[in-house]
């Protein structure tokens, strides 16, 4: 076993499949205690995934509503033993909660002392907690839209390098704001590439992200290089998934490159 692998937490998850609005909780157990730096680092995954969730990268379906309510759990705010917030959730793919696991996993391995990750959904009457060894494995990936309103261009990728970039071309020049909130939307997808999408067979801490800046390269396009990305393809279906939500609530996309 290696050293990654022995320091990786135990993980207690439940959750179903139902696209209705159902009551959760996070819970972040410390090996030892947490300082404030460990808080932060939890913290910092935790909000990705609540950013995501809320931008539509794990959206259920373009028919479902979905949404995530989250808050720190103000009881154990303060304390080094645990980290807790308690949310609500709908129209989640099961792909968010194994986004959620893996990126707070992999800060287990890398940078704080997590002994256990658990995620508890309250189950609604007909509901069915869905197997934790299939929320968490290889063949729960995002999946992309099932209706585009935009060309999507995905460069050949068979290559040595490991060097990528997305631009998101709009139809007419957004707003700062509206720079602001995709230059938001994609960094807490960055966080999340680092322990949320393993390519299948690999486990969370076998994942990176070097991300560049989010910036604006003409009136229309916002562009991300990624100097490295080693993690699953359907990462970027998260992508795709959040510029099909951009492009239903107004903010008309032209394109979307992946390359």
């Amino acid at each position: 076993m290696s050293d990654h692998a022995r320091n990786a937490p135990s993980v207690e998850l439940q959750v179903g499949d139902a696209a209705a609005s159902r009551p959760f909780t996070i819970r972040v157990t410390a090996r030892g205690q947490f300082n404030a730096e460990d808080h932060y680092r939890i913290g910092e995954a935790v909000s990705a995934f609540g950013i995501a969730c809320r931008t539509g990268m794990f959206r259920r379906s373009t028919t479902d509503a979905f949404d995530v309510e989250l808050a720190p759990d103000p009881a154990i705010a303060d304390t080094h033993a645990m980290a807790s917030w308690h949310g609500r959730s709908s129209g989640l793919a099961l792909s968010a909660f194994k986004a959620l696991v893996g990126a707070v996993s992999y800060r287990a391995v890398f940078d704080v002392p997590i002994a256990r990750v658990e995620v508890r959904q309250t189950l609604g009457v007909g509901d069915v907690a869905v197997p934790a060894g299939v929320v968490l494995g290889p063949s729960n990936e995002v999946e992309p839209p099932l209706r585009i309103g935009f060309p999507v261009v995905r460069e050949d990728i068979d290559r040595v390098d490991k060097n990528r970039r997305l631009q998101i071309e709009f139809a007419e020049p957004p707003a700062p704001a509206d720079v602001d909130d995709v230059a938001r939307s994609i960094e807490a997808w960055d966080l999340l590439c680092r322990g949320g999408f393993p390519e299948p067979g690999n486990a969370p801490w076998e994942t990176g992200i070097v991300p560049g800046e989010v910036y604006m390269i003409d009136a229309l396009t916002v562009e991300h290089p990624i100097d490295l990305f080693s993690a699953s393809e359907s990462a970027f279906n998260a992508i795709l998934n959040y510029a099909a939500t951009l492009d239903e609530r107004g903010r008309r996309v032209r394109q979307v490159i992946i390359a």
